[in-house]
């Protein structure tokens, strides 16, 4: 043979031995060694690549072997490293389908048994095949002869390759649809070149086809560079949801660390703004020194995410020390000690984190005020966990029109006649369920929502006013609360007269509530809001007046129509006569200055027969009725006009 002719008939040989170095040389350039699915990668495209050398040292020697006892030893020789080595490779594309996945440690111990008794089975049959010869042989003439145990190492390999992309398809749902197409064509090629061979020996489609799989493989699995965040290379946040999805997906039980830096912007002071990325990235190397650089993930510019899916929570607490013991011992950077301040939070997944969503959280939500090096778990990574939860609920809240308006009737004097009311919003959320103002004002007023929450309050008063049902029950006027935000922000009168307008309601029918607390932030700011809205027809009232931040200069210097009193006060009053005085000459001074009174919170016949001595103009409280929803109102109101 000549040797233009035995490169011919080696060439897909060759080729396989090209393409798998070419994917191993990548593999170690790009320092893909450390996860477990790189080590099976690697010894993959080893072992087809040697696969591949073997058989073309044994077509070399196949011409040779009826006349010369050295071709013929070395054929076989090679004919059996041949097939030892590639009967590795289908069950090492199993476990490397376990493992891109994530899903060996979820494999129990029996199930390991099952999957590796086909492949030892054919493994014990190529090994003894010396000695039965039922894998193959050579007749008389030297010719090679398949044996039937040839066909059950085939079926053995389909086996596997089935086992494999089922895994692939079942378990890897957190990865992009490109990289699952490249993946499925590829190993659709292998398995379609085995076939082909299968059917077709002389073809030689068989070691090629392994190859397109592994560069798919590659191209898929092991070029990551998209995931990587390029300033520490560790992870970044794609590559953490896509995992999340998976783990989720696959139902997995593991811990999640966070570790958040806290003082950046005084980082950025000491170092410069030029060399913070570098401080960051020498806390990412720390990570990387006392944990697998494959499970850690940097999700915003200051937060990192460390998996552990082991599930141990005594190894996370350990690990979590240790990250808090170096944030306490300190950093030195360009030779100068610098203090780099961080947090770290852990938690059971999904038994205290129910989604990647949470995990985000973990990371962007407001932290307490608490020392560096200090962690957070239990009740004070759920009440992080709940504000920004809370705070999503918001945003769902005005997405999906789960905000409802309701209206509290104010009395007369004589406790029987509607003469006003004051709207009421809350929170139906399916997370959540019934929500209070208390409950979400404050939230709201930190991220920033205040603003929308009110004009959705606004608009809803309006629109009860145009239905005509506060006509039909007598009400002059409906309360609307204001935040301490709405009333300072620039385009709040504005924002205020277009709503109103836009409705066609008189602006007499609208009476805003302020609290004392915004009273006594910026009288000249406030004021100015007032006047202007008053010049308009509106009407403005002091709530909870009487306790916590009140002083008498918000009466004197505030062009309000009533106030109405704390509840507070008329508790207190009930528990003895100091309590009942500073009602008592709360309600004659403010009297006094030409203001009607409001008394809220009136729960009883006792309450309210009590306080008619003090000359109350209005009155407020379950006692006469509790909030009414839109609905209840309307009925109210048919019944009335019954």
């Amino acid at each position: 043979m000549t040797i233009l002719n035995y490169v011919n008939e080696t060439a897909l040989f060759q080729a396989t031995i090209l393409v798998s170095m070419s994917c191993l040389i990548f593999t170690l350039a790009q320092r893909h060694t450390d996860r477990p699915q790189n080590v099976l990668y690697i010894v993959m495209t080893i072992s087809l690549g040697l696969t591949a050398f073997a058989n073309i040292i044994y077509n070399c020697n196949y011409g040779d072997m009826a006349v010369r006892r050295t071709a013929l030893n070395a054929a076989l020789a090679s004919n059996y490293l041949y097939f030892v080595l590639h009967g590795v490779l289908p069950p090492l594309l199993f476990y490397y389908s376990l493992s891109a996945t994530r899903s060996f440690q979820r494999v129990r111990t029996y199930m390991h048994v099952l999957y590796i008794m086909p492949f030892a089975v054919c493994e014990l049959l190529v090994l003894l095949n010396p000695f039965l010869h039922l894998v193959w042989d050579f007749d008389d003439s030297s010719v090679f002869v398949r044996g039937v145990a040839l066909y059950i190492v085939y079926a053995t390999g389909f086996f596997y390759i089935v086992l494999a992309m089922r895994q692939f398809m079942t378990q890897w749902a957190g990865t992009t649809k490109k990289r699952r197409l490249i993946l499925m064509i590829s190993l659709l090629i292998g398995g379609l070149g085995i076939a082909v061979q299968l059917f077709y020996p002389d073809t030689n489609t068989e070691l090629f086809g392994e190859a397109i799989a592994l560069m798919g493989l590659m191209l898929a699995l092991e070029f990551d560079e998209d995931r990587l965040d390029t300033e520490t290379g560790v992870y970044n946040r794609s590559a953490l949801m896509q995992d999340m999805e998976s783990y989720f997906g696959a139902g997995r039980k593991f811990y999640c660390i966070c570790v958040r830096l806290t003082n950046t912007e005084a980082l950025q002071r000491v170092v410069g703004a030029s060399n913070t990325e570098q401080v960051i990235s020498m806390v990412s190397d720390y990570l990387t020194s006392v944990y697998h650089r494959y499970m850690i993930y940097r999700v915003t510019q200051t937060s990192f995410i460390l998996l552990d899916l082991r599930g141990k929570e005594g190894h996370v607490r350990f690990l979590s020390q240790m990250i808090a013991w170096k944030f306490e011992e300190g950093w030195e950077f360009n030779g100068k000690a610098i203090k780099i301040q961080g947090v770290i939070m852990y938690a059971a997944i999904p038994d205290e984190l129910k989604s990647a969503s949470d995990v985000l959280l973990m990371c962007e939500s407001p932290l307490p005020t608490c020392e560096s090096g200090s962690i957070l778990v239990g009740d004070d990574l759920r009440a992080i966990l709940y504000r920004a939860n809370l705070e999503t609920a918001l945003h769902r809240g005005l997405a999906e029109h789960n905000f409802r308006v309701y209206y509290q009737p104010v009395y007369t004097p004589d406790g029987r006649t509607i003469y006003s009311a004051e709207s009421l919003i809350r929170l139906s959320d399916p997370e959540f369920g019934e929500l209070f103002p208390g409950d979400f004002i404050p939230a709201a007023e930190r991220n920033g929502m205040i603003e929308q929450i009110g004009e959705y309050t606004l608009d809803e008063v309006c629109n009860f006013f145009v239905s005509g049902i506060p006509d039909k029950l007598g009400i002059r006027y409906i309360n609307v609360n204001l935040s301490v935000i709405q009333c300072m922000s620039a385009g709040f009168a504005a924002n205020v007269k277009k709503i109103v307008t836009a409705h066609g309601v008189d602006p007499s029918r609208i009476n805003f509530e302020i609290t004392e607390t915004v009273a006594s932030l910026d009288y000249n700011s406030l004021d100015a809001v007032i006047r202007e809205l008053k010049s308009e027809g509106y009407m403005f009232s002091m709530e909870a007046y009487g306790t916590g931040y009140s002083n008498m200069h918000s009466i004197f210097s505030l062009d309000l129509d009533m106030i109405k009193m704390d509840r507070r006060l008329l508790w207190e009053a009930e528990k003895g006569e100091e309590g009942w005085t500073v009602l008592e000459n709360s309600v004659r001074l403010i009297h006094e200055l030409g203001h009607e009174v409001v008394v809220v919170g009136v729960e009883t016949r006792e309450q309210f027969e009590r306080t008619k001595k003090l000359k109350i103009n209005w009155y407020q409280g379950n006692y006469f009725s509790r909030p009414l929803s839109r609905k209840e109102i309307e009925r109210m109101a048919e019944e009335v006009n019954g």
